[in-house]
């Protein structure tokens, strides 16, 4: 399939656009942005896109693959600016490259997916969000990780307290802005959120806590706790038929 690299907004974030090839019509092409995640720690955000395409790009959907910069080189709201600036990249220079920059859904795994949550309730660009076991309430995340997790997510060496610059619980405040929970609203997208029932990383809670402010406020959500799975299984789930199907629904992608 063609892929535009290094695409963006100047001085922004750099996007790889996948787009749908021959047999899946002339476009404009619906876009779902895609970021991996990293733990904050990368600035590798178009990682996995490709796959992503595969299974999107047959029904007639571009893969945009967004890089998000990582804590080492900017703290937070940098993360949350450069997804704003993808976003409305697409949405206003998206028909360049062929693609309906109107019609977008948000999607990532992980910080990817804390990304896709933040661009979807933060900005007015989205018709929805697939989230991956994404970070959601930063200053509850140790209260709800399970029996035995490694993991310390107020540690100052965190992914987390890395993100914000200070140790988590020693910035609320911050901690609150850079938490997708805070930013739910009526009239936000549809989310689709995904999260395995064993992960020690991002706590299943995470996605529970999301779920539960989005209803609250009216939004249409779909919850998935998949039972027996941990964390970085996204490449076993983009083809799951709730997901593919979501993504139809919210772009207009005819079923076949």
């Amino acid at each position: 399939m063609p892929v535009i690299r290094d695409v963006g907004p100047a001085g922004g974030p750099l996007l790889d656009l996948h787009l749908p090839g021959r047999g899946t019509g002339g476009g404009p092409w619906p876009v779902l942005t895609w970021c991996h995640g990293s733990a904050f720690r990368r600035d590798d955000g178009r990682r996995g896109a490709d796959a992503v395409a595969a299974v999107l790009a047959p029904l007639g959907v571009a893969v945009a693959g967004v890089a998000v910069r990582s804590s080492a080189q900017a703290l937070f709201p940098a993360q949350r600016e450069d997804v704003a600036a993808a976003l409305g990249f697409l949405h206003e220079q998206g028909g360049r490259f062929g693609l309906d920059g109107r019609r977008v859904v948000a999607a990532g795994e992980s910080s990817g997916g804390w990304a896709a949550a933040m661009g979807a309730l933060t900005t007015d660009l989205t018709r929805g969000a697939v989230a991956f076991y994404p970070p959601t309430d930063l200053l509850a995340m140790d209260a709800q990780a399970p029996p035995g997790a490694s993991l310390v997510h107020d540690d100052a060496g965190s992914p987390e307290s890395q993100l914000l610059g200070a140790p988590v619980q020693t910035v609320p405040e911050l901690a609150r802005a850079a938490s997708p929970v805070s930013h739910v609203h009526p009239g936000a997208p549809p989310f689709l959120l995904v999260h395995g029932a064993l992960d020690e990383l991002v706590p299943a809670g995470q996605s529970r806590a999301l779920a539960q402010a989005l209803e609250r406020a009216g939004v249409d959500v779909t919850h998935v706790e998949v039972p027996d799975a941990g964390h970085g299984v996204w490449r076993e789930w983009i083809g799951r038929p709730d997901v593919v199907a979501f993504v139809r629904a919210r772009l207009g992608v005819a079923g076949g």
